[in-house]
């Protein structure tokens, strides 16, 4: 499924079915497993928190009203993500040609690394918190986004292409040359940390 809630592809079958038939229950097991997830990914597009939380509201209203006519998604995970990234970007796309949105509101995909600190602190070495945020400051949107996708969901890079309307080989070379771009500034121990503590 790609999902990290813990339940196994049968389990969400079930739910599927449950959820398509009108259930509730199964609605609302949809909901609370992913609704985290995706404003998180969502706050990471844009700062306007409005435009996020509507489009969450906007992405499981549709997904309810037409439960009937939807297919059983390969991963629901990438499903919800791929529709919550379009909804935004429609709507960041809408609220600037009208003027109603600021520029740092418009889609920057923060990013920073959330065992900064614990990493700083147990290794007492010379890496400043602030060198590590420059480096992802200076990277295109896009390639945050990417570096949030492959490690903070359960998306393959086949997934993560789609999301990114891009090829999955490129999604490949993009993420070789960022990890070896972090690994040449900071060494081999940083990354070793990427994907222990499983950044973002």
């Amino acid at each position: 499924m790609g999902d990290k809630s813990g339940k196994n592809k049968l389990d969400w079958l079930e739910i599927w079915i449950d959820f398509k038939s009108g259930d509730r229950s199964a609605f609302e097991i949809i909901y609370s497993t992913f609704v985290d997830r995706l404003y998180a990914y969502g706050a990471k597009m844009t700062t306007d928190q409005d435009v996020v939380k509507d489009a969450i509201q906007d992405l499981f209203i549709g997904l309810y009203n037409y439960s009937i006519d939807l297919k059983k998604p390969e991963s629901l995970e990438f499903y919800l993500i791929k529709s919550l990234n379009r909804i935004i970007i429609s709507s960041l796309n809408r609220r600037k040609k009208l003027g109603q949105i600021s520029e740092a509101g418009q889609y920057t995909f923060d990013l920073k690394f959330d065992f900064e600190e614990d990493f700083l602190q147990k290794e007492t070495i010379s890496l400043q918190e602030e060198s590590i945020k420059q480096i992802l400051q200076k990277l295109e949107p896009q390639k945050r986004e990417l570096l949030f996708l492959k490690f903070h969901t359960g998306l393959n890079n086949n997934e993560i292409a789609k999301v990114l309307d891009i090829k999955e080989e490129t999604v490949k070379k993009q993420l070789y040359r960022l990890l070896r771009q972090l690994r040449k500034q900071y060494g081999s121990r940083l990354i070793y940390w990427v994907f222990k503590k499983k950044v973002f």
